[in-house]
């Protein structure tokens, strides 16, 4: 992997964990299930893990084109999931 693709791979860590601060449920939940799509060791096709980027991709317009506050979660600090790249 080269350094530019570490260094994309780690922003899209860190904004996914910056989530929890602003996204809905849904949102986050999306987002969590496409990187166990693309997680080091899971046997996803190439199909499978376009499909959970582009369902990240909507989750994310959706939300914004809402223009809704978030104001509850049913998530709580269990569901957490702190990811960070290599």
């Amino acid at each position: 992997m080269s350094t530019q693709d570490r260094d994309l791979k780690n922003q899209f860590l860190h904004q996914v964990n910056l989530l929890w601060l602003y996204a809905p449920d849904h949102v986050i939940q999306t987002a969590y299930g496409f990187l166990d799509k693309v997680r080091t060791g899971v046997q996803s096709s190439d199909q499978e893990k376009e499909f959970a980027c582009a369902a990240v991709v909507e989750a994310v317009r959706k939300n914004l084109l809402a223009r809704r506050l978030v104001k509850e979660s049913k998530l709580n600090a269990r569901d957490f999931r702190h990811f960070t790249g290599t």
